[in-house]
């Protein structure tokens, strides 16, 4: 083994307590330790061969998950997470979605962005044209 080798496993080995520090309390992290825990994670990766790091990772993953605020989320759900409402009426919104409600989302957002391009219109001016047209029939 070279001496650069040892030394990026030294490092990776250095890091992985790192983590073990972020993750042992088994609750969500906060915004700017979730940035933190993500990067040691990446400099493992990279320091570390594949099947060691996926080995790692499989053995941390529940823990990690946890700590980034990460959820398995049945594919066909969502669930909102958070509710701000704003003084001007609006809201911000979190939500956590499944596999197969981001891919509808993403696919019906994109549909309806192309829409608005075809008719020259706004949101609320298409909102208006389709529910004079479905009063019309």
């Amino acid at each position: 083994m070279d001496v650069e080798r040892a030394v990026e496993i030294v490092t990776a080995e250095a890091l992985k307590s790192s983590v073990r520090n972020h993750i042992d309390d088994n609750k969500e992290l906060d915004n700017e330790d979730k940035d933190l825990l993500s990067s040691l994670l990446r400099v493992i990766s990279y320091y570390s061969l594949k099947a060691d790091y996926d080995l790692y990772y499989a053995e941390n993953e529940t823990a990690i998950n946890t700590a980034l605020g990460i959820k398995d989320m049945p594919k066909n759900s969502f669930t909102v997470t958070c509710l701000e409402e704003n003084p001007d009426g609006s809201a911000y919104v979190d939500i956590e979605v499944g596999d197969e409600v981001r891919s509808k989302l993403f696919e019906e957002g994109l549909n309806f962005m192309l829409l608005k391009a075809i008719l020259n219109g706004d949101t609320n001016e298409i909102l208006e044209w389709a529910q004079r047209g479905k009063s019309d029939s």
